[in-house]
């Protein structure tokens, strides 16, 4: 019902002297991050959010994207290799743990591994992923004043539902795995995602900047 002390941490606080403008930014979808999902033995880390979030970008495989059938103002889903869209990710585990011996081994087999980057790697990149762990995750505000878009994917109830909308100050997609190639491609692909993605961030960044911020969240 109101707001976690993880949100008053400086380990996640916003510095808006290391942001970097979205002009300069990368068309890339990045994340980093540890398999948080719950503890996991007999590989259970198989069913877990995080872990099969991570797999539908890594692994090879097929997702979908939307289709304009030309002229007739009609879309439809189509299947593409994952691999077509690759370039635009940049997403991997840092840190493998929670884990028994036997399951954190079997992740760091099947996992493309990266040794974790600084905090403000994530300002390099326009396109910010925010996911849920053990419980919330709490870079979702410092995310929301940056100059980058924040995509979310929360399990969690919060007290800001309230006050943050959806397509408005994020981009939220579903558990399936299957809803991120088709937001990538509209995007950084269509002229009029190229515009959106642009508006909700600087936008996001404004509004977040005066409304989020320690005091707010304390009063």
């Amino acid at each position: 019902m109101f707001p976690a002390p993880w949100y008053l941490s400086n380990r996640v606080g916003y510095d808006k002297a290391n942001d970097v403008p979205w002009s300069e930014n990368e068309d890339v979808f990045y994340w980093r991050g540890t398999t948080t999902s719950g503890y996991s033995d007999g590989g259970v880390w198989r069913l877990q959010e995080r872990q099969r979030y991570v797999e539908s970008v890594e692994i090879p495989g097929t997702g979908l994207i939307l289709r304009n059938l030309g002229g007739t103002g009609e879309w439809v889903s189509e299947e593409v290799p994952r691999q077509t869209y690759a370039g635009m990710f940049n997403v991997h585990f840092a840190k493998l743990h929670q884990c028994s011996e036997r399951d954190c081994q079997e992740q760091n087999e099947y996992f493309e591994v990266k040794t974790e980057d600084i905090y403000e790697e994530n300002w390099k990149n326009k396109f910010l992923l925010d996911i849920d762990g053990n419980a919330f995750s709490g870079r979702f505000y410092t995310f929301l004043q940056s100059k980058s878009l924040t995509l979310k994917q929360a399990l969690f109830r919060q007290w800001h539902e309230a006050r943050i909308v959806p397509w408005v100050h994020y981009i939220p997609f579903g558990f399936n795995g299957t809803d991120h190639l088709e937001i990538m491609r509209f995007f950084t692909e269509h002229e009029e995602g190229k515009r959106m993605a642009r508006e909700i961030a600087e936008e996001c960044s404004e509004w977040a900047s005066q409304s989020m911020r320690h005091v707010d969240m304390q009063a």
